[in-house]
């Protein structure tokens, strides 16, 4: 029994991750430095996060491609503008405590939430889609994300399951 607690404790800590800003501003970078992207102005990409950063359950690796791909979509869609906003948000009628990824681009066109279950999107956000899925996660569409004065068109947001902090698991 105590084996499979430690083993249950190892598994959940694999699948935890501290989000600090540096850590998106690091995929951020790694991202307008690829070759896609050689020759082309890409905009500082704003990121803001939580003081102390927030704990949210998904593999370090599928966070860092989750954000990846929405960044090279908004760039590749013509962003003038992108912002990546981390906010912690309880769900008011279960309770359920998650962590919301919102990132928000100038971007012209048109997404809809339908087109993120569907055929109409393409392979980086079908990967988004898809690996949110896996860690129990939503990805929406927000087309008056609340910040128009910036000049917003939409908000794709990513929403995953809050972890606790050590000090709540006691």
């Amino acid at each position: 029994e105590t084996g499979y607690r430690s083993l249950g404790q190892m598994i959940r800590s694999i699948g935890t991750l501290d989000l600090q800003e540096e850590r998106l501003r690091r995929v951020a970078a790694r991202v307008a430095a690829e070759p896609a992207f050689a020759g082309i102005v890409t905009p500082d990409i704003e990121v803001l996060v939580p003081d102390g950063g927030t704990r949210l359950r998904c593999f370090a690796g599928d966070l860092d491609d989750i954000a990846a791909n929405l960044l090279r979509n908004a760039l590749k869609a013509g962003a003038g503008q992108i912002r990546l906003v981390v906010v912690e948000e309880e769900d008011f009628i279960t309770g359920h405590e998650h962590v919301a990824l919102r990132f928000l681009d100038d971007a012209p066109g048109h997404l809809r939430d339908d087109m993120l279950r569907g055929r109409g999107i393409g392979r980086g956000l079908g990967l988004v889609v898809d690996m949110v899925a896996r860690h129990d996660g939503s990805v929406t569409v927000e087309h008056d994300p609340g910040e128009r004065a910036g000049g917003w068109t939409k908000a794709v947001v990513v929403r995953l399951s809050r972890a606790e902090d050590e000090a709540e698991s006691r």
